[in-house]
């Protein structure tokens, strides 16, 4: 699978999506206003021609939306493991930043 994707993402708005999504989480997440900000980096390239190439349809890449909540949710449905099976998982009392 080639590491590129025709979307740009941001990592102050990907905790506002979260927060927007799953609402249950905000409580964990850091505070956008106070989130580090990189630069964004998108890597131009033809995309049709890593299509032909790899063979990946570029219609069938995911957003850096769904990439995000599909990460936020295995992250949970891991959490929701560790603690039926007997593990400890703390979660800190304050967000970071």
């Amino acid at each position: 699978m080639p590491i590129t994707s025709p979307y740009e993402s941001d990592y102050r708005e990907a905790i506002k999506y979260i927060a927007e999504e799953r609402p249950e989480l905000k409580d964990r997440l850091a505070d956008p206003s106070k989130a580090p900000t990189w630069p964004l980096y998108k890597l131009e390239l033809d995309l049709k021609k890593v299509e032909d190439v790899v063979g990946v349809d570029v219609d069938s890449y995911k957003t850096w939306k769904e990439t995000i909540l599909d990460a936020v949710d295995s992250l949970i449905a891991l959490e929701k493991y560790w603690k039926s099976n007997g593990f400890n998982v703390e979660v800190p009392k304050e967000p970071p930043v």
